[in-house]
C-alpha cells in the first residue's frame, strides 16, 4: 500500500511548487499510469459527475458512465468536477475512473472510461457567470485577417486572461472571457492601440451540450441574449 500527499510537487530545476486546481485529482492519476493501476477512485462531496451543477439547476441528473472524451470535452467548457488534464494519464492505460462522494459512499457514483457503449444523450449544461462580452475592430478599417486575431488572442494572454467563446466575422472579432478587473484594464491598454473596442460587463454564458429546442427553450426563453454561437452538438449563449 502507498500512502502519499498529492498537489505539491517540484520543477525541473528541483523547486517546490503546487499542480494548481485539481491538482490532487491530477497527482493520483499520474501516480496510476506509472503503477498501471487496474482503477482509481477519487472522492468528492457530489455523487458523480452530473448533466449540470445541481446548485443552479434543478433538473441535473446523475451521469452514471461517460467515456474520457465526453468527460474533456465537459471540462473544456467549464463542469469543475473533473480537470481534463486527470484523464490524460489514465488514458494511456486505459484505466477506469470513478468519482463517488464521500457523503455518500455506498452510491455507485459516475464510471468514466475509454469507451462509453452508450453515449450521453441527454442536454449537459455548463453555466459561467461573471463573463465580458467585447467585439474587436481593426481601426485601420482592414478585414479582421488571421493576423489580427493572433494578436488580439496573444495580448490577452499576455495579461493571464481566458478566452471562453471566439467568434469571427469579416470585419470584427468577439470574445467571450471571465471578468477580471485587475487584468481588465491592462488588457484594454493593450488592444486600444489597433482595435476599436465595444465591450459588456456582468454577463452569463450557458453552454449545452447535446441540445433540445425543448432545453434550449426552458433555459433562454425571456432572456436578452447578446450572442449565440452554434454546431450539430454544442450550442452557447451569452446573456444577460
Amino acid at each position: 500500500m502507498y500512502i502519499t500527499q498529492g498537489f505539491i510537487a517540484g520543477t525541473t530545476d528541483g523547486e517546490v511548487t503546487t499542480l494548481g486546481r485539481e491538482g490532487s485529482d491530477f497527482s493520483a492519476a499520474v501516480i496510476a499510469n506509472i503503477l498501471k493501476s487496474k482503477e482509481v477512485r477519487i472522492w468528492k462531496d457530489v455523487d458523480g459527475l452530473y448533466s449540470a451543477d445541481p446548485k443552479l439547476f434543478n433538473d441535473a441528473v446523475l451521469l452514471p458512465r461517460v467515456s474520457y472524451r465526453e468527460c474533456v470535452e465537459l471540462g473544456y467548457y467549464g463542469a469543475r468536477v473533473i480537470h481534463p488534464r486527470t484523464i490524460l494519464p489514465l488514458r494511456r492505460h486505459a484505466i477506469p475512473l470513478y468519482i463517488q462522494s464521500f457523503k455518500t459512499p455506498d452510491n455507485p457514483g459516475t464510471l468514466i472510461c475509454s469507451h462509453n457503449t452508450e453515449p450521453v444523450k441527454i442536454p449537459c449544461l455548463i453555466l459561467k457567470n461573471k463573463q465580458c462580452l467585447m467585439t474587436l475592430t481593426p481601426k485601420d478599417l482592414g478585414f479582421m485577417a488571421e493576423e489580427y486575431v493572433e494578436i488580439i488572442i496573444a495580448e490577452i494572454k499576455a495579461v493571464g486572461v481566458r478566452i471562453n467563446l471566439l467568434q469571427s466575422s469579416a470585419v470584427n472579432l468577439t470574445v467571450c472571457f471571465d471578468f477580471d478587473e485587475y487584468r481588465f484594464k491592462p488588457m484594454i491598454r493593450r488592444l486600444e492601440k489597433t482595435f476599436e473596442l465595444r465591450y459588456n460587463n456582468g454577463l452569463s454564458l450557458l453552454t449545452i451540450s447535446n441540445y433540445t429546442p425543448q432545453c434550449i427553450n426552458e433555459h433562454m426563453e425571456n432572456r436578452n441574449i447578446l450572442l449565440t454561437q452554434q454546431s450539430r452538438k454544442i450550442i452557447r449563449f451569452v446573456y444577460q
